[in-house]
């Protein structure tokens, strides 16, 4: 699940929908966490710091919370 919510992230990233990538990376990283402690691939980390520099600070900080608040509700059973 997370692979898909990364490759959903890509797809709202080149649709100009920045806060929504985020989100969706977040939920991802705690997905990926939870079910199998790997890394993301490289070029999911590389676009993870290129939203950070896009949005500014803030606005991913508040993006980022709110992909992990929807990851934890994506876990319970």
């Amino acid at each position: 699940m997370a692979a898909a919510l990364e490759e959903l992230a890509q797809v709202q990233r080149r649709s100009g929908h920045l806060p929504q990538a985020v989100r969706h990376y977040a939920a991802a990283s705690l997905l990926r966490q939870a079910t199998a402690p790997a890394e993301a691939p490289p070029s999911v980390s590389e676009s993870v710091a290129d939203l950070q520099s896009e949005l500014g600070a803030d606005a991913f900080d508040r993006a980022w919370a709110e992909g992990l608040a929807h990851g934890k509700r994506l876990l319970k059973p």
